[in-house]
């Protein structure tokens, strides 16, 4: 080969290095370039992100806070009605035992009350008890003394009597009275013993007047 045709290869062969190395520079350069701006590209989103996150965090802790607030409000609300509930409760059970003592003090005195009446009526009763023995007993001994008295007038009339027509039929007549006052005895018994005294009188006032006109 010529030594010409050489020289112009090893040229050419020189710019075919010098235009690859310049564009392997100049890829180099791109690929540099291209690797920077992907750093930052990098870092601003890792700053972009870094912020986000941030905000994220700061809006979760404000939230956070804001639901603990919440809970410690509502917390107290519900110690406080809590509280007033007891105190409700509480009140509401010295009530009741306020009311209960109260019913039980006059329950008791009402009882008291009852027992010195019942014991009153008792009294009273065994009073009336006694006075109506007495009356019995009063009017036994009256009965017995009317019937006694009449039985001895009666013999005694009767046997002065006999000896006169006009005595008989008045002994009859007076027979006959006797025998309506011993029928009405009965009646006398539930008289009052002023009453009953009072009709003793008037029986004896006719006995004597019968006797006198007898004689």
């Amino acid at each position: 080969m010529p030594k010409n045709d050489i020289e112009s290869l090893k040229k050419e062969s020189q710019k075919l290095n010098q235009r690859i190395d310049d564009i392997s520079d100049s890829f180099n350069k791109h690929i540099s370039e291209l690797n920077n701006n992907l750093q930052e590209m990098v870092k601003k989103f890792d700053h972009e992100l870094s912020t986000q996150v941030n905000k994220l965090d700061e809006k979760i802790d404000s939230n956070i806070q804001k639901i603990n607030n919440n809970l410690l409000f509502i917390t107290k609300s519900f110690d406080s009605l809590k509280n007033e509930i007891s105190l409700k409760f509480q009140q509401f059970n010295e009530k009741i035992k306020t009311h209960e003592e109260i019913t039980i003090d006059m329950i008791n005195k009402n009882e008291e009350e009852l027992s010195r009446e019942i014991r009153k009526v008792n009294a009273e009763l065994e009073e009336i008890k006694g006075e109506q023995d007495v009356l019995k007993i009063s009017y036994t001994i009256n009965e017995k003394k009317l019937m006694e008295k009449i039985q001895a007038m009666i013999t005694s009339e009767i046997r002065n009597a006999c000896n006169d027509k006009e005595r008989e039929i008045l002994m009859n007549i007076w027979i006959k009275e006797l025998r309506d006052i011993i029928s009405d005895f009965e009646k006398l018994k539930k008289m009052h013993p002023k009453e009953f005294n009072l009709r003793l009188d008037e029986i004896a006032s006719t006995i004597g007047l019968f006797k006198q006109k007898i004689k």
